[in-house]
């Protein structure tokens, strides 16, 4: 029973899993790439922590959850970046544009921005957290990511090492 109330609330969601056009959207930059000297693709990761404890809890205001943060994440997008959300909580922002610094963007804009989201549960509002993994692609380390998964892997690595504040 839990099992098929777990695919009901994910299914019905929004925001739904774009790993393939994610991977789409990075073969073809990373194939268009020039190797000129400001010639970069940024990737940035960004994870809602403790994603799954809060759909348990209630998936529909998971659901409304997930809907504000990608909303959030899709209206502060600048020329040549795209949004993806990657599954569990992941939504991963690629950037072409090296006159932006999307990290630093995420963090002086974005993350106070995300971070005063609420979840609305039955014991009333709870905070939500979370973090990020960021990676730049250039012409030093372009064979060692010039596959979509090794992108992937080194960003979820990354997000083992942001530390978040306990509840």
């Amino acid at each position: 029973m839990i099992q098929i109330r777990y695919h009901l609330f994910k299914e019905i969601a929004k925001v739904k899993d774009q790993e393939p056009e994610a991977y789409a959207d990075y073969r073809n930059r990373i194939a268009s790439y020039s190797g000129q000297t400001n010639d970069t693709i940024q990737a940035l990761l960004i994870h809602w922590s403790h994603e799954e404890l809060f759909f348990q809890l209630q998936p529909r205001e998971y659901n409304r959850t997930l809907n504000q943060i990608n909303y959030l994440l899709t209206h502060h997008l600048k020329p040549n970046e795209s949004l993806y959300y990657v599954s569990d909580g992941n939504f991963l922002i690629l950037s072409s544009n090296s006159e932006q610094d999307l990290q630093s963007n995420y963090m002086t804009v974005l993350k106070p921005q995300l971070e005063g989201l609420v979840f609305q549960g039955e014991d009333g509002i709870q905070g939500i957290q979370f973090q990020s993994g960021f990676l730049v692609v250039d012409q030093s380390n372009r064979t060692k990511y010039y596959r979509y998964k090794e992108v992937i892997r080194y960003l979820k690595r990354q997000l083992e090492t942001d530390i978040i504040v306990e509840y």
